[in-house]
């Protein structure tokens, strides 16, 4: 329930973001799958936690996702999408510097509304329509109480989920196969800033954990989409 009420803002302003769309004319429902592969960033602990500073990195693997967007397209050479899709990333905080792991599963959910520019145009006798893509809108990194509770028992805090600003830029292209059928190859880059699961990037309590990872975290995912045309 906490995370369905954090959703209510995020879908607010992507619903009305997304309302001129409503007035035209050329939708598409598209569903896609396809793989994601995070980032690993590392980290330093410095004064006042650890002299002289402790070493580490998150690590992520690579995982899958999948979704489903709602898209239209404007005369010519403009589109939009309202994009929703979840996946999953086994990852590990470690401490470089005394070898100890956290290993931990996060699901993510994300939302965004992106534009698309169509350099050839994308009318329905467009065969082919590459395109490039940015959007905006925000990612929910999910732990599960397993993670929680193991987090207090190892001696990392109070952990929890979080969601984050989300800003997404990447190209691709659609294929018409019949007036109402085509497909869509994309890639794509999503980019936050890296979650702390609650923890705070830095403390002035010797006694505080802390999680001083910062920058910008990439999530490249790359996906193929059945797309349905209306």
């Amino acid at each position: 329930m906490k995370l369905i009420a954090r959703l209510y803002p995020s879908l607010a302003i992507l619903l009305l973001l997304a309302a001129p769309a409503f007035a035209q004319n050329q939708y598409r429902i598209e569903v896609f799958g396809g793989g994601n592969f995070p980032i690993d960033k590392d980290f330093l602990i410095g004064e006042p936690q650890f002299s002289p500073p402790m070493q580490g990195s998150h690590e992520y693997s690579q995982g899958v996702r999948g979704g489903v967007r709602f898209g239209v397209d404007f005369k010519k050479y403009w589109g939009e999408d309202i994009i929703y899709s979840y996946g999953s990333n086994a990852t590990r905080i470690i401490n470089s510097t005394s070898g100890i792991e956290f290993p931990f599963t996060v699901k993510s959910h994300q939302f965004a509304v992106n534009a698309l520019l169509y350099p050839g145009g994308a009318g329905e006798d467009s065969k082919v329509a590459p395109y490039v893509t940015a959007g905006v809108g925000a990612t929910f990194f999910v732990i599960s109480p397993e993670t929680v509770n193991a987090g207090l028992e190892s001696g990392l805090g109070n952990l929890h989920s979080e969601n984050v600003f989300a800003f997404n830029a990447g190209g691709g292209i659609r294929a018409r196969v019949s007036r109402r059928i085509g497909i869509r190859v994309d890639v794509r880059d999503y980019m936050t800033r890296p979650p702390r699961f609650g923890l705070p990037e830095k403390s002035d309590d010797p006694d505080a954990v802390v999680f001083p990872a910062s920058g910008v975290f990439h999530q490249i995912e790359a996906s193929f989409a059945v797309v349905f045309y209306f």
